[in-house]
């Protein structure tokens, strides 16, 4: 029930599914990271939130956070604004899973996040884009190959 605020570093959020993890989020600097379970609803949450690599994060409350957000409305504003984004990234990641748009959204994530290649496993990051480790290692040669160069 604790909402964190990444000041550096990568966390990535997964479930099991048929035994296996299946990353639905990353996170990194500053940005926040929070399951939804547990902090709208106090409940058990069945996502699991990893840091990937050493990282610094401010945490913070459920209960201390909504006393904040009572004491002003800017304040209770900007975590409406979190919750739109965490709501806005997570039905991104529902409607536009697997293949063919795998590549797109491949170079999507390393063109926003380039560091995540740094510090995550491709398996993580294959389970997010919804395909498997070797389809992703396919994508990643034809770029090679292809001499894709991501721009803005």
């Amino acid at each position: 029930s604790n909402l964190y605020f990444i000041r550096n570093g990568i966390w990535r959020a997964y479930y099991h599914k048929d035994g296996e993890e299946t990353t639905i989020w990353f996170a990194s600097d500053g940005e926040a990271a929070f399951s939804v379970w547990g902090y709208v609803d106090n409940a058990y949450s069945l996502v699991n939130i990893q840091a990937m690599c050493d990282s610094v994060a401010y945490c913070i409350s459920r209960a201390a956070l909504n006393q904040l957000f009572s004491s002003s409305i800017g304040l209770a504003n900007l975590g409406l604004r979190l919750m739109d984004h965490q709501f806005l990234q997570q039905e991104n990641w529902l409607i536009n899973p697997g293949s063919p748009r795998a590549k797109e959204r491949y170079l999507n994530l390393i063109k926003e996040t380039p560091e995540l290649l740094q510090y995550v496993p491709l398996k993580h990051i294959a389970s997010y884009l919804w395909i498997t480790p070797q389809s992703l290692s396919r994508i990643r040669a034809e770029i090679v190959t292809n001499n894709i160069v991501m721009t803005d």
